[in-house]
């Protein structure tokens, strides 16, 4: 941790002075850098990106820190007006970039008398003074949880939900009901959604937090998917918008999933317009069209988003709370974070590796015989036996026997295995997989998943995706007693 400050403070003194001991230690990291003894040289660095919300990246880019369809320019990205954005009258390709010389000259602008705001811009960023490698116009990566899980997710699965309700798909009460009683298993018992309130409507959003929208808008074809006329505007509406999240949170895309994704965005926009024309269009909407784009250039959306810092100021609320004493409480929440991470440290809590203690061995004979060959030849002989567990930890990821991953592809589609043991072979972990034939059900976003004869020794490292999904049966007609999976990203396979 860097530092704490007051919000309170922060408006009043600024981020300029603020930030300013910490911006001097960077810029002189810059220039001098730091001696390393084991390399025998200075190694330089500067600021890479900055993570925040968009009041914050906005507040600290020196941008206008409101998102008003009446703030003429309210994008860190682009110039363009929110009139034409309302308007949607001009595509994304043809948005005016921010870039370091419009930025230089709106700056200047400013020094105008009269001049408060120019395009969007209050003043010159404070970490423009110290630091000459990092520009905020190419250093403010976007923010998926808000944009997404917070913002354009519970405002149109409430819209949505109110068209199904006044079209006579589903009632309130069902659909609460369902949320309450679906089976969820593993990481989804955790971030299990909330039941909708009842002035949902008026208030135009279904609320929750981040990681319980995410799993409403992967389970809700499963939890009223079967209710929904197929072809209905605005369940294809919502599935485009399951698609966008899917993509958005992958961990990785090729130049083709991207391309995909602007065009997904693009006829959502239009699709938004047309079932719901009366539905005034968020900025956060807007952001979407940048994220293509942002995704060249950061990189995956979730490594720079603020879901983890999220969890750590989740830490730090809980500290405030139980210290009953709000007397320098930056000081007491500070010490109590270090003393935290010192234990965390001391315990090894930051290893990246594997947390495996096998049950048992099992003779190689005991495997299923299509793969015992293969495991003989890792082994180097036969008759031997090899060590197995019921779950192991990989970098804070559970894998357990009966949990379901994706490994493979057939006819284009990713393949999908049932884990039926974990095995430890010269010390290296490996998953035996139950493959099986997939089919995917367009109406509800999810894999069916049918078993066959086939087994696959494979490693986590072989897998399309490091998710270990559930599997889901006997709760969506279309399935009867077999199982639907549904993936928690796009796969690049």
């Amino acid at each position: 941790m860097c530092l704490l400050v007051k919000t309170d403070d922060v408006k009043m003194f600024g981020f300029g002075q603020v930030l300013e001991p910490f911006l001097k230690d960077v810029a002189e990291l810059e220039v001098t850098g730091v001696y390393i003894e084991s390399l025998g040289r200075f190694l330089k660095g500067s600021i890479a990106y900055v993570v925040g919300d968009n009041f914050a990246a906005n507040a600290i880019g020196g941008f206008v820190e409101s998102f008003s369809p009446n703030v003429k320019h309210y994008c860190r990205y682009c110039v363009t007006s929110s009139s034409d954005i309302a308007a949607g009258t001009i595509p994304a390709y043809s948005f005016e970039m921010r870039s370091r010389d419009n930025y230089a000259q709106h700056v200047v602008q400013l020094e105008n008398p009269g001049m408060t705001v120019c395009c969007g811009l209050k003043s010159d960023s404070p970490l423009h003074k110290h630091v000459q490698y990092f520009h905020v116009v190419d250093g403010l990566p976007p923010d998926a949880c808000h944009d997404l899980l917070e913002g354009i997710v519970p405002v149109e699965i409430s819209l949505c939900l109110s068209y199904f309700v006044d079209h006579g798909f589903i009632s309130l009460s069902f659909l609460n009901t369902r949320i309450k009683c679906f089976p969820y298993k593993d990481a989804d018992k955790v971030n299990c959604p909330q039941p909708v309130a009842d002035n949902f409507k008026s208030k135009r959003s279904i609320g929750g937090n981040m990681a319980e929208n995410l799993t409403l808008i992967r389970l809700l074809p499963l939890l009223i998917g079967a209710r929904i006329l197929k072809g209905d505007p605005a369940w294809e509406l919502l599935m485009e918008l399951k698609d966008i999240v899917d993509l958005v949170l992958s961990p990785k895309l090729t130049d083709e999933a991207l391309d995909v994704l602007q065009v997904k965005i693009g006829d959502h926009r239009q699709m938004v317009w047309s079932v719901f024309p009366k539905f005034t269009p968020t900025a956060k909407l807007h952001f979407l069209d940048h994220y293509p784009a942002l995704i060249r250039k950061f990189g995956p959306a979730i490594d720079v988003w603020t879901m983890r810092f999220e969890g750590k100021h989740c830490y730090l609320k809980h500290v405030v709370k139980r210290a009953h004493n709000m007397k320098n409480i930056l000081n007491t929440v500070a010490t109590r974070h270090q003393f935290l991470q010192s234990y965390h440290l001391q315990s090894n809590y930051f290893k990246d590796g594997i947390d495996f203690s096998a049950d048992t061995d099992i003779p190689v004979a005991c495997l299923p015989t299509d793969v015992q060959q293969q495991v003989n030849d890792m082994l180097g002989s036969s008759g031997a036996s090899v060590g197995t567990a019921k779950n192991v930890a990989v970098k804070g990821l559970t894998y357990a026997v009966g949990m379901f991953v994706s490994y493979g592809s057939a006819g284009g589609l990713p393949g999908f295995g049932k884990i039926k043991n974990i095995l430890l072979i010269n010390s290296l972990l490996y998953l035996l997989l139950h493959l099986g034939d997939c089919y995917f059900h367009e109406h509800f976003r999810a894999y069916e998943f049918r078993s066959t004869d086939v087994h696959q020794i494979v490693s986590v490292s072989d897998l399309n995706d490091y998710h270990p999904l559930p599997g889901y049966n006997n709760y969506c007609t279309v399935a009867g007693d077999r199982i639907l999976i549904v993936p928690k990203c796009f796969f690049v396979t």
